[in-house]
């Protein structure tokens, strides 16, 4: 074992291997080299538990990267609401259940940023949140995390075998995916196709992989952070008209939440300006301040990744 300590207010794994329970107190994490399961020491008593959050079957989770994802994915949300003066939307803490996710917060949101990181696209949940966006025409914004192990090249060859590379990371995933999707949980315009595992594959290959990144390091200075929040929302604004551009050549009858004025703060805008997907685990989340005014989904997972980075405007779907 090696022993190392975490002085993030976030979420810590307990002695179970595959479960995450929050947490608000300091505490050490101990790993062992070739199992990546942990038992918690807290440095001092914690308060009661609020959730056990249980993973899909023989998913083991590394929780010092799943700290990480949770700790960045919190400070790019609280540096958004601060830039827009709108709620942002965060998977993680403002919701409960993955259909209360996708219909109030995914398909209400102007844009969802994708938060890269190394496991975001084996979460079941993460994939559900892109794959709504696109079907509903909300603007997808990948984000890298850098240093975070998001690799590119693995990720095309994963989104275009989907089904058989989910089960060889955990067996049940694929069926577990399938079942979600033939339930309707994600939400569809009027006389769209079925939503299948099939057809999400095929829509996030076709995707995910040709939108250029924009770059984010949690580590760097208050300049660089300020700065990659500015060209975060700068590009939404940029995908969002080309999305209303696209939505008004194609005479769609009903338009998306996305397809409104970026930002829009009058009655009828949609609930969210932005938001992240993608948060600490695939199962039930802690909720908390849940806000009716907001405009931006985040979509984040439970690991980092590596990749190169770039920015640039992504064709009608954006993630945080």
């Amino acid at each position: 074992y090696f022993r190392e300590e975490v002085r993030c207010p976030c979420e810590f794994a307990s002695a179970a291997e595959g479960t995450v329970v929050l947490c608000a107190a300091p505490h050490y994490i101990f790993k062992q080299s070739l199992h990546p399961q942990a038992v918690s020491r807290p440095a001092f008593p914690v308060p009661p538990l609020n959730h056990l959050l249980a993973t899909l079957p023989a998913l083991t989770v590394d929780p010092f990267t799943s700290l990480q994802a949770g700790c960045d994915a919190r400070l790019l949300q609280l540096m958004l609401v601060r830039k827009l003066d709108r709620p942002v939307f965060l998977d993680a803490t403002d919701a409960d259940d993955i259909r209360k996710i996708l219909s109030a917060g995914v398909c209400h949101s102007d844009a969802l940023v994708l938060v890269q990181t190394a496991g975001v696209l084996h979460r079941p949940w993460c994939l559900l949140e892109v794959y709504t966006a696109i079907r509903n025409r909300v603007p997808v914004l990948p984000l890298l995390i850098e240093g975070g192990g998001y690799n590119f090249d693995e990720a095309r060859a994963h989104l275009a075998d989907l089904g058989a590379s989910l089960d060889r990371t955990n067996a049940g995933t694929a069926a577990a995916l399938r079942e979600l999707l033939a339930s309707g949980v994600v939400p569809l315009p009027p006389d769209a196709a079925p939503a299948t595992l099939e057809d999400m594959s095929l829509v996030l290959s076709k995707s995910i992989p040709f939108l250029i990144s924009g770059a984010f390091n949690p580590a760097g200075s208050e300049n660089h952070v300020a700065a990659a929040v500015q060209d975060i929302v700068l590009r939404a604004e940029r995908v969002i008209k080309v999305a209303q551009s696209r939505s008004v050549e194609s005479d769609a009858p009903q338009q998306s939440a996305a397809h409104k004025a970026p930002f829009d703060s009058s009655e009828d805008a949609p609930n969210h300006a932005l938001s992240v997907a993608g948060g600490l685990d695939d199962t039930n989340q802690t909720s908390s301040n849940s806000n009716a005014d907001t405009t931006f989904q985040l979509s984040t997972g439970l690991e980092h990744g590596d990749g190169a980075a770039g920015s640039t405007e992504a064709p009608a779907t954006a993630s945080v």
